[in-house]
């Protein structure tokens, strides 16, 4: 199976840390990250740091 990122926004309304943590759980192979200071739109509201997490991700294994 292919390794998956789980990425949550501290701030994330729509999908609560806690919720994301159990999806993420359901995959023996999933890395779990959270983010502090964004919310729901990770990607847009700090682009410069999921970036870095996807690309350390990519690389590391």
């Amino acid at each position: 199976t292919a390794p998956i990122l789980v990425v949550a926004g501290r701030e994330d309304a729509t999908f609560p840390v806690e919720e994301t943590r159990r999806m993420a759980g359901a995959a023996p192979n999933a890395t779990f990250v959270v983010l502090e200071g964004v919310g729901h739109l990770a990607a847009l509201e700090d682009p410069a740091q999921v970036n870095a997490l996807v690309e350390d991700f990519l690389t590391s294994g």
